[in-house]
């Protein structure tokens, strides 16, 4: 496997930080992350919306809409390693003390979730799509829009994020992301960023795929190999 693209544009959310030049300054001087870090208030979903989503799914959308605030997007694609977890896992908490369901944590508790609430408030009437594959999340994503790019689709919008993990349906918790996050890129069609299924060893076997990544493509770094569920991804930045 391999392909390629362009990024347009991106936006994240995460230790605290919500802006691009944060980002930038964070990542080329290598601050040390502070995990506990509280995430500031969605700017673009309205309160009753955010009441519902969970703060993984809150920060995804929130960066998602403000990119296409800025972009014209032709397609989305979300992923997300665990999905809905959180609402999942109180949904079998309900089922299994013989409690009550909450109606919404049984219509969050799809892993589509994200995306479908990012194209009905951003009105997107667009191609869209979900991904939850573990570890191969956010390098599956992104092969999925090059596939729409390949479809002769200009610009796709990949948003990657994490809810916060639930210990009870992911026992081995620790080797997951414990904190919410979102990053989301907007690709186009080009050469600049290259990625390969490889068999080589891991640089890194960091949880934080998606933010490891935006992290290699602000500093510049030239090439960087992610751990995967079966196969690793060797990425090459120009």
């Amino acid at each position: 496997m391999h392909f390629s693209f362009n990024i347009v544009d991106f936006q994240a959310r995460a230790f605290g930080l919500c802006a691009k030049d944060e980002f930038i300054a964070h990542f080329k001087d290598q601050k040390k992350i502070d995990f506990n870090a509280p995430n500031p208030k969605p700017k673009h979903i309205p309160m009753m919306t955010a009441r519902r989503l969970s703060d993984g799914c809150k920060l995804a959308v929130d960066a998602a809409v403000e990119l296409s605030e800025k972009n014209d997007v032709d397609a989305v694609v979300f992923s997300s390693l665990s999905g809905e977890s959180i609402h999942t896992s109180k949904l079998v908490t309900a089922i299994a003390s013989k409690n009550e369901c909450s109606p919404t944590d049984f219509s969050m508790s799809v892993h589509n979730a994200a995306v479908g609430n990012y194209t009905i408030l951003g009105k997107k009437e667009i191609p869209s799509s979900s991904v939850s594959a573990m570890k191969d999340s956010f390098m599956q994503a992104l092969l999925e829009g090059y596939l729409m790019l390949d479809n002769k689709i200009k610009k796709v919008l990949v948003v990657d994020y994490n809810v916060t993990i639930s210990k009870e349906l992911f026992p081995k918790a620790l080797d997951l992301p414990q904190i919410p996050y979102a990053t989301a890129l907007i690709i186009k069609n080009g050469n600049d960023v290259k990625i390969e299924s490889t068999g080589s060893i891991a640089d890194t076997t960091s949880p934080y795929v998606a933010l490891d990544f935006l992290k290699q493509y602000l500093c510049g770094q030239k090439e960087c190999t992610y751990e995967g569920n079966e196969v690793n991804y060797k990425v090459s930045i120009k």
